[in-house]
């Protein structure tokens, strides 16, 4: 029967309940639960005292002996809190030399020898008091960890951020369908202690707490099934609906506590943010997940504006953010070293820009009060008011936020009765002039008289001038087209050519080249809407071409031809 006290960088040494140390001591344990606030065990903590009396020895004859063997005792049990670390092991061991309690990460708290009684002046025995501070005893209670206090949340918050879904193919819109996106913080949080396993110094206090926070990390905000001591005496708890879900039985129907679902809902963006003291011996992760019906995040804006010539300009402006996706071999509490944002950005970008026109067309109609009215035979619309189907648009892509950003402009300054007579060009003008038309101009001859004050003399010759007739035709053609093909199986393919430089081969004469009879259809369309402007009857004999100029330039894509008609 014994207490002895064996601390991990020294030597064991027995307090009491041997022939040298004297009687077996007392002792008390007091046990405290550390509890979290919902009544979940973390530790147990013991608070042990061992209360005894040491005799002293040596030779009653010798002067100062007995006195000095309690002293030297006294010595050697204080230099047990006289270190850095006074933990170790406390062995509580009864008579018969059977195994007691083993307390295997009891830390010293304090030593007290109280002063001597009178009768003996301090020279036959001494009392001593020892407190300890355990919380294993034989094995570990609660977590496995060694911890003072943990601590998980969950929170689940709208975002400011809207995505778009554009719905199934064949009935795809722009602005039918914007969705919410929300956005999960889940954190987690420990306070551990040094970790003695059978009196040796095994893990700081902070690597402790690292341990138990990961074992509560999640790559992906998935129900929790455990409570914080890893126990399954819990309720299951689903972040996406911030509540427990059971399905439903041949006996019971389904039970949702939860007051969301966003069981729908795909996880982006992971991210954790970690913080440790390493002093105070705390770890705290904070994870965040963005939740999103779609992988990218959407911005549209729409504007409508009339300039000085009436003319009314739509400008639609798309704004794509990809969201990075988690990868399958993802561990929990990993932040990825790639982020493939701007791959879900690209693979979107084809579907939006099909879309911005009939949004952009539908806004314009809304603005300037058209009528959706449809003759009840044809279905068509009575006011077919509408945008040019050709305008302006750029594209620009932030490789580093994978964000894209989408714009294009359109106009009715071509459209409404005045469609543009090739669809190939991006603008086109048309500028006429009839000179003398009706023959109203007269001839005459202006004759100065010699001492006239009032001027010449007038004399009308009683004719006309020749009438004259001119055109300035002015397009500019679009860079690239598509082409359809059919191969002699029948099948068909759509390919994009260089249009302007198929232009170029058909005004060099270049007839084996790429694409010559797409330019050749081109040029020929302007030579043909040119003669609607000529004036009627034969050439020769009604009217006769005094000018003509081509002009093309294949970098701006112009195509310009002037003529000049008398008649």
């Amino acid at each position: 029967m014994a207490v002895s006290f064996n601390p991990h960088n020294g030597s064991s040494v027995t307090i009491g309940g041997s022939s040298t140390t004297g009687p077996f001591p007392k002792y008390s344990i007091g046990l405290e639960r550390v509890e979290s606030d919902a009544g979940v065990l973390i530790d147990i903590v013991y608070a042990i005292t061992v209360t005894g009396q040491m005799i002293a020895s040596g030779d009653v004859t010798s002067e100062g002996a007995r006195q000095t063997s309690l002293f030297n005792r006294q010595k050697a049990l204080a230099a047990l809190l006289e270190q850095d670390s006074p933990t170790g092991q406390l062995n509580i061991d009864p008579y018969g030399g059977s195994t007691g309690m083993r307390f295997g990460d009891a830390k010293l708290t304090g030593v007290e020898f109280p002063e001597g009684d009178d009768e003996t002046g301090g020279t036959q025995v001494a009392d001593y008091t020892f407190n300890f501070q355990a919380s294993t005893r034989d094995s570990k209670i609660g977590t496995a960890q060694h911890l003072s206090a943990c601590d998980e949340s969950w929170e689940v918050a709208k975002g400011d951020e809207k995505t778009t879904d554009l719905g199934d193919s064949g009935s795809e819109t722009l602005l039918a369908n914007p969705k919410n996106t929300f956005t999960v913080t889940h954190t987690i949080s420990a306070t551990g202690f040094d970790k003695y396993v059978n009196g040796s110094f095994s893990r700081s206090g902070w690597d402790e707490a690292r341990a138990w926070v990961q074992s509560r990390l999640k790559a992906a905000p998935t129900e929790v099934t455990t409570n914080l001591q890893g126990g399954t005496d819990f309720t299951n708890f689903d972040p996406k609906r911030m509540g427990n879900f059971t399905a439903a039985t041949d006996d019971d129907p389904a039970v949702d506590s939860g007051l969301i679902d966003l069981t729908s809902l795909s996880s982006y963006d992971y991210n954790v943010q970690i913080t440790s003291d390493i002093n105070a011996g705390t770890y705290s992760a904070t994870e965040t997940y963005f939740l999103s019906p779609k992988d990218y995040t959407t911005s549209i804006e729409m504007s409508y504006e009339v300039d000085e010539e009436d003319v009314s300009t739509v400008t639609v402006n798309v704004s794509i953010n990809g969201l990075d996706k988690p990868g399958d071999d993802d561990d929990d509490g990993t932040l990825r070293l790639s982020d493939s944002s701007i791959q879900q950005a690209i693979s979107q970008v084809a579907s939006f820009k099909g879309l911005m026109y009939s949004e952009a067309n539908t806004f314009y109609r809304s603005q300037i009060g058209a009528s959706d009215d449809t003759d009840p035979d044809t279905g068509a619309l009575l006011d077919g008011r509408a945008l040019s189907t050709t305008g302006s648009s750029s594209e620009s892509r932030n490789y580093t936020t994978g964000e894209i950003s989408l714009s294009q402009t359109y106009n009715d300054k071509n459209a409404g009765g005045d469609e543009l007579v090739n669809e190939n060009n991006l603008s086109e003008s048309h500028n006429f002039s009839d000179s003398n038309k009706g023959h109203t101009n007269n001839t005459v001859a202006i004759l100065p008289v010699i001492g006239k004050p009032d001027g010449p003399v007038f004399q009308n010759m009683g004719t006309t001038n020749e009438r004259k007739r001119s055109l300035s035709l002015e397009w500019t053609s679009k860079k690239n087209i598509d082409v359809t093909t059919v191969d002699g199986d029948g099948v068909s393919s759509t390919s994009s050519i260089n249009f302007r430089k198929a232009i170029t081969s058909y005004l060099k004469g270049d007839t084996e080249a790429d694409n010559y009879a797409q330019g050749k259809t081109y040029v020929e369309s302007g030579y043909t809407h040119a003669d609607t402007y000529r004036p009627d009857g034969t050439q020769g004999t009604h009217y006769w071409q005094i000018s003509r100029t081509d002009g093309w330039n294949e970098q701006t894509g112009q195509f310009t031809l002037s003529i000049e008609w008398t008649y």
